[in-house]
């Protein structure tokens, strides 16, 4: 909006203190301009330059009074610059002298005063600013609609590349792009006519006016010297600037667009390279199953021959032949479950006081008064490294002394409960150390001497004087081991046996009888949970059977093989009842994949295993424990109800800890 009057209006003068012969060099004024648009916080169309001469060299500026208060803030903040390029004298009209170099005093001020009020009222000052603000606000709307058409172009962009992300198919995003570039085109047309525009009201000059017969004064004519002409060119080169600039910036949001969808591209292909290896890999391991199978039934139907012919030829069974594994005593825990299945007897489960902190795929041992429980894992970090004593008949639990090693397995041994591989507290390395804990010291004594082989999640199961240590990880966790090693605790001494295990195993359920030893699951070296069983006579593991092995030049007995493969068990992740035989498991997961809280037996006459829905746990529970708590009970411990994954198993494991009694169904006669 153009001012009322030049009252309206003060004048700047600023002296440059040498002597000037030639024409005001430009570079005065456009750094004059520029000081005080730039650092003293006026806009540039609140400045006109009014005149300049030289001898020295004075611009004179006429400034809007309604900015005269920062422009003299400016002044006195930036007095320090002015000086130093060169400016010997800066006064505002009528009164006000901000500093000068002693030349200028009261009089020749009020004369300088005076012409400066001469030369505004000279010229229509009013008419020249009216056109000069008219041309000023036509510019401005011209920027504004410039600076909007950008602004609704980014948020366009913003909002197409937000469409962008849901798009699927190539026609959409063509379509998407194509109008995209319609949009840039139309603002390149835009830019191109304003600066057009620009130029054709830049370069009008006197001639234009007098063909065209119009008095009012060209911008040419205001500007003394005309130095808006030779500024324009820099003007038009910032608008170019920015129009490149924009449209580098559409080129490479297109490119970014297409590099986005290259690499969807690639992921796809590469969930479908994934995906058929998967399903190649399982097509393998389904025939590999079906050929074990195979080869089970063909070993479980020798052994039935063999059997038989032993049988009709009157033969025993004698060290080396394959032995009738499923011989049993008929005080074994196994009975109680199978008289349940005759109606002789019936199961009681009882709640017990809770585990201290919650644990799975811990393993259990008894001396008829206490059960120890460790080797576990528990989302309590603590927990894995502790050894709990459950007193039976006192329903309490407490906690051991803190061992040299973790996820060990604990076995009651020599009446003390012992400790057998597993990590180093310290380092984390695997061990193959042998802990035993004295209650009269309450600490941890090495009584026998480390194992042959360190290893860690190995079967361990006492046998009489015998502890038969087998499978396991070794130092190299990555290594499954397929060794058994046995501890004579009279000798105090260790010994390997020729006898292998069927294969490499790790995390093993196994247990032994007074005559068997039977595995009932275990990982394999894919760390797959199988649910593969096996048996095989108590006398080819034994420290004695060792020794002998050991003597044996020819290697028979590991050439017999004499594991003998029992049909798959009906779960995965079970526990196995300590001495069981024929084997009892408890609780794990079906084929279904559903956690079950049912018990099955190994049926010898049908060698089938058969499901006893006459015990049934409280909860549906997986990875649980089990000790003996007498004659005729157990102690079901802690477990999981979800093992589709670790994190799953560590969040859903328990506290809860079931007594399970086996009592005699009374007759009615």
């Amino acid at each position: 909006m153009a001012p009322s009057s030049t009252s309206s209006y003060t004048v700047l003068s600023i002296r440059i203190d040498q002597p000037q012969t030639q024409p005001v060099p430009l570079q005065y004024i456009t750094e004059m301009s520029d000081t005080l648009t730039e650092k003293f916080g006026v806009s540039s169309h609140a400045l006109q330059l009014l005149a300049a001469k030289v001898n020295p060299l004075v611009l004179y500026w006429m400034i809007p009074k309604s900015v005269v208060p920062f422009v003299s803030s400016g002044l006195h903040d930036h007095l320090d610059y002015l000086k130093d390029k060169g400016v010997a004298e800066v006064a505002m009209y009528p009164n006000t002298i901000f500093f000068s170099n002693g030349d200028l005093n009261v009089g020749s001020f009020a004369l300088l005063s005076k012409k400066a009020e001469e030369t505004i009222a000279s010229i229509d000052s009013e008419k020249v600013l009216k056109h000069v603000y008219e041309q000023k606000d036509s510019l401005q709307a011209e920027y504004n609609k410039l600076k909007s058409s950008d602004k609704r172009f980014s948020d366009e962009l913003k909002i197409l590349k937000l469409k962008y992300d849901n798009l699927c198919e190539e026609f959409e995003r063509k379509t998407f792009i194509h109008e995209a570039e319609e949009k840039m085109e139309q603002l390149q047309i835009t830019l191109t006519d304003s600066i057009s525009e620009f130029k054709k009201l830049a370069l009008y000059t006197k001639q234009d006016k007098a063909e065209d017969g119009d008095k009012t004064p060209s911008l040419a004519e205001v500007f003394t010297p005309p130095d808006f002409a030779a500024r324009v060119p820099t003007f038009l080169t910032n608008m170019e600037v920015y129009r490149v600039k924009l449209e580098e910036t559409y080129k490479e949001w297109c490119q970014s667009v297409g590099s986005l969808d290259s690499k969807k591209d690639l992921q796809i292909k590469q969930l479908n390279v994934d995906l058929s290896d998967l399903q190649s890999r399982l097509e393998i391991k389904s025939q590999a199953m079906e050929i074990l199978k195979e080869e089970n039934r063909v070993v479980l139907k020798q052994y039935r021959q063999l059997k038989a012919k032993n049988e009709k030829d009157g033969a025993g069974l004698a060290h080396g032949a394959i032995p009738d594994p499923l011989e049993t005593d008929p005080a074994n825990i196994a009975n109680c479950f199978q008289e349940t299945l005759d109606g002789a007897s019936q199961a009681k489960c009882s709640p017990c006081t809770s585990l201290p902190s919650p644990m799975y795929y811990a393993h259990a041992t008894s001396d008829n008064n206490n059960i120890y429980v460790g080797g576990g894992v528990s989302p309590d970090k603590d927990a894995i490294h502790q050894v709990y004593r459950y007193t039976i008949q006192e329903d309490k639990w407490s906690i051991l002394p803190l061992p040299s090693q973790y996820y060990s397995i604990p076995q009651v041994v020599g009446g003390r409960v012992t400790l057998f591989g597993g990590r180093d507290m310290k380092s984390g390395k695997v061990t193959g150390q042998v802990s035993t804990f004295h209650e009269e010291d309450d600490t941890w004594k090495d009584v026998y001497p480390n194992m042959l082989v360190a290893r860690t999640r190995p079967a361990v199961v006492p046998h009489n004087d015998d502890v038969i240590v087998a499978g396991g990880k070794g130092e190299d966790t990555t290594v499954v081991l397929d060794d058994i090693e046995v501890l004579n605790i009279v000798d105090s001494k260790w010994a390997k046996l020729a006898v292998q295990l069927p294969k490499p195993m790790w995390g093993i359920s196994a247990t032994a009888s007074t005559k068997s030893f039977h595995i009932v699951g275990y990982n394999g070296v894919d760390n797959h949970c199988y649910n593969d069983a096996y048996t095989i006579a108590i006398d080819h593991i034994t420290y004695a059977s060792a020794l002998d092995q050991q003597q044996s030049s020819k290697g028979t007995v590991k050439a017999q093989n004499p594991w003998v493969s029992l049909p798959d068990a009906p779960l995965w992740y079970s526990a196995l009842v300590p001495t069981s035989s024929p084997p009892v498991i408890l609780g794990g997961e079906n084929k279904n994949g559903e956690v079950v809280a049912t018990a099955a037996i190994y049926d010898q006459a049908t060698q089938l295993w058969r499901q006893i829905d006459s015990v049934t746990l409280p909860t549906n529970v997986a990875y649980t424990a089990a000790a003996l708590a007498g004659k005729n009970s157990i102690i079901v411990i802690g477990g999981c109800t979800d093992t589709k994954t670790t994190n799953a198993a560590s969040s859903t494991s328990l506290t809860k800890v079931t007594k399970v009694e086996f009592e005699a169904v009374k007759s009615n006669n």
